[in-house]
């Protein structure tokens, strides 16, 4: 096993932690005998986005960031498609990226989207990468990690967390490591992921177009990525019902015209894992 992907497991564990936080991912929990009354509804705004930078700092301390001028402006450029045609966001969606070879991305509170290097690498398009970003828009909009944080830990927890409260995340973090979004939760943000590439102008094809990619894949890495994928729908499935929402799609579509071989290039830290 080369020691890129022994690195690359080793970062993914400690982002699975974050993952757990915030319940994401790409890739995630039945409510099961938890307080139904329990919502993030509760939780304002302000302390929302606190929580997001008590998360940026947590991937931060355990990822290296990836700083790019190219991919940077790229991931910009399909939040702005996106948001000019979404009526529901109550966040500025931010787009970091960390370095790791894994293929994911994540979704925190306060609309953090976090993409590894290796989804940029596997995405043949910026289009393709785009659809992986309407994905976890949807479960942006739909607060899924929100509702899961405050389900799963409580609001007095949630609320104690406005003050210094770098013990009290990694406590969350060690608690909540098996958390994951619901089969449910993933279908819906790939349906919220398909309806809004269509407004975009850009064609839903694309998510079944990567899905495939990772499907095809026979690598050891790939089936060490696979498992911590396996609690989405399966990949079949997903592959059917994007095609199916492909078919209804009224072009021409309107393609974002990123160099996504230059963004490549902006992002030589990922050649590594090669």
């Amino acid at each position: 096993m080369n020691r890129y992907f022994i690195r690359d497991i080793a970062v993914l564990a400690g982002i699975t932690a974050l993952v757990a936080v915030a319940s994401f991912g790409i890739y995630h929990l039945a409510t099961g005998g938890k307080d139904k009354n329990t919502s993030s509804a509760a939780v304002p705004a302000s302390l929302e986005m606190k929580l997001k930078e008590l998360f940026k700092k947590e991937v931060s301390r355990d990822s290296k960031i990836i700083h790019s001028t190219a991919a940077d402006k790229a991931f910009a450029a399909m939040v702005k498609r996106f948001a000019a045609n979404e009526t529901n966001l109550n966040y500025d969606i931010e787009v970091m990226i960390i370095d790791s070879s894994v293929v994911n991305a994540f979704t925190f509170p306060g609309g953090l989207i976090v993409v590894t290097t290796g989804l940029i690498k596997e995405a043949d398009s910026a289009e393709e990468a785009a659809a992986v970003i309407a994905h976890e828009m949807g479960h942006v909009v739909h607060r899924d990690s929100m509702n899961a944080l405050a389900r799963n830990v409580g609001l007095a927890v949630l609320f104690s967390l406005g003050g210094d409260s770098t013990g009290a995340v990694r406590d969350i973090v060690r608690q909540l490591i098996s958390n994951k979004f619901t089969q449910t939760q993933e279908k819906a943000a790939d349906d919220y992921a398909t309806a809004l590439l269509a407004r975009s102008k850009l064609n839903p094809v694309h998510i079944a177009d990567f899905f495939k990619k990772l499907q095809n894949t026979r690598t050891k890495q790939a089936e060490a990525i696979l498992k911590y994928v396996g609690t989405h729908p399966e990949t079949a499935e997903r592959i059917r019902r994007a095609e199916e929402h492909a078919k209804t799609f009224v072009g021409p579509e309107k393609k974002l015209g990123i160099d996504w071989r230059k963004v490549k290039r902006s992002l030589p830290s990922m050649m590594d894992a090669d």
